[in-house]
């Protein structure tokens, strides 16, 4: 694992909840997210593992051909101690401008402000203009939705969606930001806690928010396959053949800095979502 502990370091040019740091690695620019303090409970500190969930899930849409942010795991010396995170290359070219579609959702009609219900999202987009992705969209919109079903996604909110504006047209983003993928709020503790009760472990790997809302309703990932959307239909149809958990295995067990029992943990909450949500509502469409 490369330490860059010796590597330049700025001020941090990245938004966000957790703590992140702008740094030069090989002459490329990163941002880098180390485990954040979240919260004490019993005197506890619990560490929020966004690193690994970061991981994990970007590479998981790089298995399913998506374009994704690259990502790798490094250590620091932080005041002392050798701490890891992950280093997300910055994928911005000379000159390129990116607009989160928080941003977006602002100054594109001034009658209207634009929020994270889905049909906003989509109406937003059409606005766009120079914008030569707008009419696949909607696909890609639930293509990616699905990928988060399968990596637990809590937080896929406008902030982690993007265009780049580049020679006077806008593109989609790579995708970037599965930090709040794979439960990364639970410690070694609760995990370990999970195993011991199935029901439980189930319960905390499916029912699970989006970050969206639907005719101005929160949605579970479960609330919207119920309701399943043509185009979701049409993107489960799409994405799951290609789903291969051999690999999503061979990715975390190859993650040395990881207990077995989080290697463990990841892969079963995954397996959980594809049986219990992705399996049965695309067997759905079989039947």
């Amino acid at each position: 694992m490369l330490d860059i502990t010796n590597c330049f370091n700025d001020i941090s040019l990245y938004g966000g909840s957790e703590i992140k740091r702008t740094f030069f690695i090989d002459k490329l620019q990163y941002m880098v997210k180390f485990s954040d303090i979240v919260i004490e409970r019993n005197r506890s500190i619990i560490y929020l593992n966004n690193q690994y969930s970061e991981y994990i899930g970007s590479h998981i849409f790089k298995l399913l051909n998506f374009d994704t942010q690259d990502s790798k795991f490094v250590k620091c010396n932080i005041d002392g101690k050798t701490k890891i995170g992950v280093a997300c290359l910055d994928f911005l070219q000379p000159n390129d401008k990116l607009f989160e579609f928080k941003n977006l959702s602002y100054s594109l009609n001034s009658d209207k402000r634009y929020t994270n219900d889905i049909n906003d999202i989509f109406d937003m987009i059409k606005l766009l203009n120079n914008f030569d992705d707008k009419e696949k969209f909607e696909d890609y919109f639930y293509e990616v939705f699905v990928v988060d079903t399968l990596i637990g996604n809590v937080d896929r909110h406008l902030g982690n969606w993007a265009v780049i504006l580049r020679d006077g047209k806008y593109k989609l983003s790579p995708i970037y930001d599965c930090g709040s993928s794979l439960h990364p709020l639970l410690s070694l503790n609760d995990i370990h806690n999970l195993f011991n009760n199935d029901v439980e472990f189930k319960n905390v790997a499916i029912n699970l928010k989006t970050a969206y809302r639907f005719n101005d309703k929160s949605m579970t990932y479960l609330d919207f396959y119920k309701l399943m959307p043509n185009k979701l239909e049409t993107a489960l149809n799409k994405i799951y053949p290609l789903i291969d958990m051999t690999k999503i295995k061979k990715l975390i067990d190859d993650i040395e800095v990881l207990t077995d029992e989080q290697k463990d943990f990841y892969y079963k909450s995954i397996k959980y979502r594809k049986e219990y949500i992705l399996d049965k509502y695309y067997k759905q469409i079989y039947k």
